[in-house]
């Protein structure tokens, strides 16, 4: 949540945890099973997609907070819970920030048909990214452009996190 200072002060922030329990600890956006490795898929996403809409809904009910489009921000697994997310409720999702993550699979079948042109999308990632290596975002990058959404992309020497020269980027997708 270190980002949240860098965002306009009149954002509403929901920062919800993966479904599943990891087996090595923490919550993911798709259940791992044993035997199952590699890069997961959109329909891994397909029930918890639901239920985040769901609590966006409930969220909304509750604090009055016009949900009718919002943003999103993932890192690693969930960033390509995000992008499932706006490939199947592209009306509802504004910006898009996948932050050192992956386009699931399944995802080029409906990027040209679902998402809309012109959409914003920041991508940040690192170079020395030992878990997932940078031409993951430079493949993310070409698709989502060949689709027409509106990329900006920055690269830096970090690992797997987001370094501080990228920051700037995501007060820029989202002011």
């Amino acid at each position: 949540m270190g980002f949240a200072r860098k965002l306009p002060v009149q954002v509403a922030v929901l920062a919800p945890r993966g479904l599943y329990i990891a087996p090595v600890g923490g919550f993911t956006w798709c259940e791992i099973r044993p035997g199952k490795l590699g890069l997961p898929a959109m329909d891994d996403f397909r029930l918890p997609a639901e239920v985040l809409i769901g609590l966006v809904e409930d969220c909304s009910h509750e604090t009055g907070v016009n949900v009718k489009q919002i943003d999103l921000i993932g890192f690693s697994q969930g960033a390509a819970f995000s992008y499932t997310l706006a490939l199947l409720y592209p009306d509802r999702i504004r910006a898009l920030a996948a932050l050192s993550g992956i386009m699931p699979k399944g995802a080029e079948d409906l990027l040209a048909k679902r998402l809309p042109a012109g959409k914003p999308v920041f991508i940040a990632h690192g170079r020395q990214d030992k878990m997932i290596p940078v031409e993951e975002a430079r493949r993310s990058v070409a698709l989502l452009e060949a689709s027409g959404a509106r990329v900006m992309y920055c690269e830096s020497d970090g690992g797997h996190k987001v370094n501080a020269e990228c920051f700037s980027g995501l007060a820029d997708l989202f002011g």
